[in-house]
């Protein structure tokens, strides 16, 4: 070894420092993770939530499914509407409702207007004998009973 500084002697190997390790994550990454995960456990709460909520929903259409096949399917249709209207909202808000009173709730909770085909089977055809379109009032009743909003 030499004194002089510049001397290519006293060079050294390049001491490489050793590699970050994978675990344990800083506390920043182990926060972020618990974040995750509740925000997980809550939404999967939240659609069991749901499910359960929309279990009624499910037992109108299968039972839909069975009245649009009979042989008389507009009292069935209709009285199905109305149980499943019960099972949604409050009793003191569905039970008195007839005529043209239930028509326009039937709108106003399904989000769009009812067919006057669908409208003159529901007020007229039930009790009348009124011939009606099947798919016409089984095409609404699916579509009220998916997507009706405002219940309990």
């Amino acid at each position: 070894m030499t004194n002089d500084p510049a001397s290519l002697q006293n060079l050294h190997d390049i001491i490489v420092a050793p590699p970050v390790p994978f675990w344990p994550p800083a506390p920043g990454w182990i926060f972020l993770l618990g974040l995750l995960v509740m925000l997980a456990a809550f939404l999967i709460y939240r659609a069991v939530i749901r499910y359960h909520r929309n279990a009624y929903r499910r037992a109108a259409l299968a039972e839909l499914q069975l009245a649009a096949d009979s042989p008389e399917p507009l009292p069935l249709i209709a009285a199905l509407l109305k149980r499943t209207a019960l099972a949604a909202y409050r009793r003191e808000q569905v039970a008195s409702l007839t005529g043209v009173t239930w028509i326009s709730w039937l709108a106003m909770t399904g989000g769009k207007a009812v067919p006057s085909q669908v409208e003159t089977a529901l007020t007229d055809g039930v009790y009348g004998g009124a011939a009606a379109d099947p798919k016409a009032l089984t095409d609404f009743a699916i579509s009220w009973i998916r997507n009706h909003r405002g219940g309990q």
